[in-house]
């Protein structure tokens, strides 16, 4: 069983080297994954932004606790 799951482990980069050098994507599912990945691109910088901003705010609460 684990001989299988090695042999598998180990075949899984060699599938996709072949298939990624023989079979290419269409133009239209490459723009649509362009597309897909800047929006997850936007959505990432999104929430850093937002966390960031929380913690801005909860420094600047602690500081002003301080000085009052």
């Amino acid at each position: 069983m684990f001989k299988l799951i090695i042999l598998l482990a180990a075949a899984v980069p060699v599938i996709l080297f072949v298939n990624r050098l023989f079979f290419r994507r269409s133009p239209k599912i490459q723009k649509a994954f362009a597309e897909f990945r800047r929006q997850v691109d936007f959505a990432a910088w999104a929430l850093l932004g937002l966390a960031a901003i929380a913690i801005v705010y909860s420094l600047a609460r602690f500081v002003y606790g301080f000085w009052t």
